[in-house]
């Protein structure tokens, strides 16, 4: 904390560091002169509130360093300014409002974002330096605008509906378990994603249940709250390797029984389940927006944006090998 002695109340404004986010658009146009300046031309800033009132302005951050020649080298970071103006609001509480925020928009990047602190000038002219100690911090990972779930140019709409749904949730942190497979996987093996994306599925069904009451009492197999489910909220996935439905072959519920079982795969076979978790990953993608009342038609797991991928067009082949 460093206290400049400000006489007079000071704004309590203050910016949380971000970790990379493809969605959130903070593009700028950088103009090299030469006399070495260096001019930089903003697009509009993103926008957003959060349900505290706190308003949030996306930007980039940069900061500079020299390297071993003194020469200065410049890098940004995601950035998103706020100020305070209720005598009620606490940082803390915003920042967790900010971790909804950022759950949403991991979601639609396919790629977990995280807050990593902030700078807080508070009214009495202190400046606050808070680093986060309770969070993984997500690998770096190269995402085009075209690997996106939500295109960037529907992002905006998207993340306010959905974060106005989000906000009418019970249960945020079953909700969240459901999110956490589908960003989270870049560095596990197959089967363990393919485990991971089944928790994903299991939770968003019991996330349904316990916030809509849409399943009888008492236990019921997957096959059985899948149907109720599907019946309820209309996920199509008739485009993709069948959940529960082995009227022309296995199943992903009996292909994840097969591994967890130990059972050896052959090369064709440990292909086709690659195929089956990517399969997986959109079921559970659709399910998810579905739960958000988010169509699949405006989103990068509809089937038109999937036709030109290998696991999409020949799953059926794929299927046969077991």
């Amino acid at each position: 904390m460093t206290h400049f002695g400000i006489g007079a109340p000071a704004r309590r404004r203050g910016a949380f560091s971000l970790t990379p986010n493809r969605v959130i658009n903070t593009g700028m146009i950088i103009i090299p002169s030469y006399t070495g300046n260096v001019r930089v031309r903003r697009a509009p800033r993103p926008r957003f509130s959060l349900r505290n009132g706190v308003r949030l302005v996306f930007t980039k951050h940069f900061s500079y360093e020299k390297d071993d020649r003194d020469e200065a080298i410049s890098f940004s970071e995601l950035a998103a300014e706020f100020r305070l103006t209720g005598k009620t609001q606490n940082i803390s509480d915003v920042s967790k409002d900010l971790d909804d925020f950022l759950l949403l928009s991991s979601f639609a990047a396919r790629h977990r974002c995280v807050s990593l602190g902030w700078t807080y000038t508070d009214s009495r002219g202190n400046i606050v330096h808070h680093y986060r100690r309770d969070i993984a911090i997500p690998k770096e990972k190269d995402i085009s605008s075209r690997d996106t779930l939500i295109d960037i140019t529907e992002f905006p709409k998207f993340i306010r509906a959905a974060y106005r749904r989000f906000c009418g949730f019970t249960e945020k942190d079953q909700f969240g378990r459901a999110i956490y497979p589908l960003i989270s996987d870049a560095d596990k093996t197959t089967e363990m994603s393919y485990f991971s994306l089944f928790s994903g599925l299991e939770s968003a069904l019991l996330f349904a249940d316990r916030t809509f009451h849409i399943f009888p009492r008492g236990h019921r197999p997957l096959h059985e709250r899948w149907t109720v489910f599907h019946a309820k909220y209309s996920v199509d996935i008739s485009d993709l390797w069948p959940v529960t439905d082995k009227t022309n072959g296995i199943t992903l519920v009996q292909l994840r029984n097969k591994v967890a079982h130990g059972e050896y795969l052959n090369p064709g076979q440990t292909l086709a389940l690659l195929y089956a978790r990517e399969h997986l990953r959109w079921a559970v993608e659709r399910v998810v927006l579905s739960l958000l009342g988010w169509p699949v038609a405006k989103s990068r797991v509809r089937a038109g944006s999937l036709g030109h991928l290998y696991p999409y067009n020949n799953w059926k082949q794929a299927r046969a090998t077991f």
